[in-house]
């Protein structure tokens, strides 16, 4: 029954379990294991693993080089990785996560997530808030329908699946050199407008006869594709200039 549990190890592991206060926890080079703990956590490692289980406030972490696994947490979350893997099963919170060479893994979000990777997948499964997403060397994958998406790749291809009774405002996916895939639920109504500048016989393909499709450009150097859903609603914007637009 703690205020604050301050743990710090100049070069070497630790774990903290079953503290119902806030947590810090630092080493300067070695693995961190947190579990049980009631109150907030903060948690830093110059080069080792992070292991963070059940998390009763918010949560602040970062490693140097390893990789973040975090089960539960109930208030915010921010956390980055200089080398390293980031998979969280919940976040209750605004999410903020960042890994310079590895994925980025999120099960559940309950509100707002904000990612980035220099060199990997990002994956939100399930986000009830915002999703923004950006990676310069790997592909997305988002599911959700609340808020907006804003979701970029330099070198991947993005997928978005939106859901039915969802609360999505404007949106923007854009890939510089990748496929665009939106699955859109039959009910949903939408404003979409995608554009492809991919050069020569560049594709939009739609399922929706909404879509009006054209080719602008000379030589047919740029296609575009612009249609009210469903009877319009928010807008979403596609755009690629290294793939196909589905």
């Amino acid at each position: 029954q703690l205020g604050l549990l301050w743990v710090n190890n100049l070069a070497g592991g630790v774990e903290v379990y079953d503290i119902d206060g806030n947590v810090q926890a630092d080493t300067g080079g070695g693995p961190v294991a947190v579990d049980r703990i009631r109150g907030s956590v903060y948690s830093h490692t110059g080069l080792g693993e992070l292991k963070l289980g059940t998390i009763g406030g918010s949560l602040q972490c970062s490693s140097g080089g390893g990789s973040i696994t975090i089960e539960s947490a109930q208030g915010e979350v921010n956390c980055v990785t200089g080398g390293g893997d980031v998979n969280v099963k919940y976040a209750g919170g605004a999410t903020v996560l960042s890994t310079e060479g590895g994925n980025i893994h999120v099960e559940r979000a309950g509100a707002t997530v904000r990612a980035r990777s220099a060199a990997g997948v990002i994956d939100v499964a399930q986000s009830r808030g915002a999703v923004f997403a950006d990676t310069r060397g790997g592909s997305v994958r988002v599911k959700g329908g609340s808020g907006p998406m804003s979701v970029s790749t330099m070198m991947g291809n993005i997928l978005a699946e939106l859901m039915s009774g969802g609360r999505l405002t404007d949106s923007t996916l854009q890939a510089e050199s990748g496929d665009i895939t939106v699955m859109i639920p039959a009910g949903l109504g939408l404003e979409v407008r995608a554009r492809n500048d991919s050069g020569s016989a560049p594709r939009i393909v739609s399922d929706f006869p909404e879509i009006q499709v054209r080719s602008v450009g000379l030589r047919q150097a740029g296609a575009t594709g612009k249609g009210s859903i469903n009877g319009g609603g928010p807008v979403l914007d596609l755009s690629t200039n290294g793939g196909t637009i589905y």
